[in-house]
């Protein structure tokens, strides 16, 4: 069988659409928006949740991977080189030079979950089997799965379950120099219970703190498609995804607005956080009738964040016109409901963005990824690229975000209002209104006067 030739760049066609996959030599794979392609002994399709499986064969002799179609994959029609050349086309892409050129490992790239991070502070926790008491490969497989959000969680579960493996336990424990822990080990031959579970406790605590460095610091490694004219095949297909935390007596307002947009929306979807000061479910379903609602406990400390990681990457399509209005039902804090600069704020972003499809439309076409109003710059927020959307309420154009790792939101209340920032560079960006924002909790600082030039100029 002919040798399969060295390309940087794939091209997968569906239909009558173009699907441009480029080779990140970071990654060892080449990236799409949706999904990358994997070679290993074979070709295969690496989803966002890490989920792989190989391509196949259609009946006309093409690959197929995850219904796009890919004719230069096609072994057979290859042209025929030697492996020495095609490690040479590789290493000029990656660049590595030619005298020190190393192997390429065609590994599937993978963030170290929770689990994977407990195993490498534990020695043998991977190799301990179920009979043993621990059944740790499953396990940490399962932690991986919680993330650092369900690990924390699940905080005395995971601790307990350590707990039942003192012996491979003990060797991390006593690592950690808790105070006690030698001494007492010495003398009555083994690490008492209490001194396991707050050592299990800090190597679960150190674990999550690793695994949140690691999803930051994959970020990096995702490459972007540049800030090109972007235009929309067909017309805008608009899905909106809203959180709300419906406290007695503030929130219907939103809803008002939201029914009364200028376009057509084709899916609704609102993720609800309720608590003992909450309207019940029902009377949100009741106002909210033709929306797609998923509840949620009240996270004082995440808020928003609960719903976006949800549901934010199970909405996002490798779709050309497919754009997701993203905001939250600002202003229903006890605090901020009879706020007279929140409520022009949060009127003001519902005008500039909710309520202006044609400037979003525009500003994509021209090649904007994500597209919103009171853009601020610098790094109040501590943003990877030093921006975000003050209020969050911003567009993000769907065919421009590739799941894999992007939906890494912070463990904080405003992990909604980074995630831009983190993810996307600024000139990736677009600002319909109030570019260079300042602190607009304050009246003397928010732009009103440019706002009704704006409405005059845009109305």
């Amino acid at each position: 069988m002919p040798a399969l030739q060295f390309k940087p760049i794939y091209t997968g066609k569906k239909k009558d659409q173009e699907y441009v996959f480029q080779f990140c030599p970071k990654n060892n794979e080449w990236v799409g928006t949706h999904f990358s392609l994997v070679k290993k002994d074979k070709w295969y399709v690496r989803y966002s949740d890490g989920v792989t499986e190989p391509c196949k064969y259609d009946k006309d002799e093409n690959f197929i991977c995850a219904d796009i179609s890919f004719p230069d994959l096609n072994i057979a029609k290859t042209t025929k080189t030697s492996p020495k050349l095609n490690r040479r086309m590789r290493n000029r892409i990656s660049g590595v030079s030619r005298g020190g050129s190393s192997k390429t490992r065609w590994s599937l790239p993978k963030i170290p979950g929770v689990g994977a991070c407990l195993a490498s502070r534990i020695e043998g926790f991977l190799a301990t089997k179920e009979s043993g008491g621990c059944g740790c490969v499953s396990f940490a497989a399962k932690m991986d799965a919680w993330g650092p959000l369900g690990c924390e969680q699940n905080r005395e579960v995971i601790v307990n379950h350590l707990i039942a493996n003192a012996p491979m336990l003990s060797k991390a424990v006593k690592k950690l120099d808790i105070p006690g822990s030698n001494i007492l080990s010495i003398a009555v031959g083994a690490i008492p219970r209490s001194i396991l579970r707050i050592g299990a406790d800090r190597l679960l605590t150190k674990s999550i703190e690793d695994a949140k460095k690691e999803q930051l610091k994959r970020i990096t490694n995702i490459p972007l498609p540049s800030p090109e004219p972007f235009p929309f095949t067909s017309s805008p297909k608009f899905i909106i995804l809203s959180h709300l935390y419906p406290l007695r007596g503030s929130w219907k307002h939103h809803s008002e607005r939201l029914s009364n947009l200028p376009m057509d929306i084709e899916r609704k979807v609102l993720g609800v956080s309720l608590d003992n000061n909450t309207d019940s479910l029902e009377e949100v379903k009741e106002v909210y009738k033709d929306w797609e609602i998923f509840e949620f406990e009240n996270n004082t400390k995440l808020r928003e964040v609960v719903s976006y990681r949800k549901i934010l990457p199970d909405l996002i399509e490798n779709d050309t016109n497919q754009i997701i209005l993203c905001h939250h039902h600002k202003g229903v804090q006890p605090h901020n409901v009879n706020s007279e600069p929140i409520t022009w704020w949060v009127d003001a972003m519902y005008k500039t963005v909710f309520e202006n499809p044609e400037g979003i439309i525009k500003a994509m076409s021209e090649g904007a990824s994500i597209v919103g109003s009171f853009r601020r710059k610098g790094r109040m927020l501590n943003t990877r690229f030093s921006w975000h959307f003050s209020g969050t309420f911003y567009a993000i154009r769907s065919a421009r975000v590739h799941p894999v790792d992007s939906f890494t939101f912070r463990d904080k209340w405003w992990g909604t209002e980074s995630w831009p920032g983190d993810y996307f560079p600024l000139e990736h960006s677009a600002c319909l209104f109030g570019d260079d924002s300042k602190d607009l909790y304050k009246v003397n600082q928010q732009p009103r006067k440019e706002l009704e030039v704006w409405l005059k100029e845009n109305r």
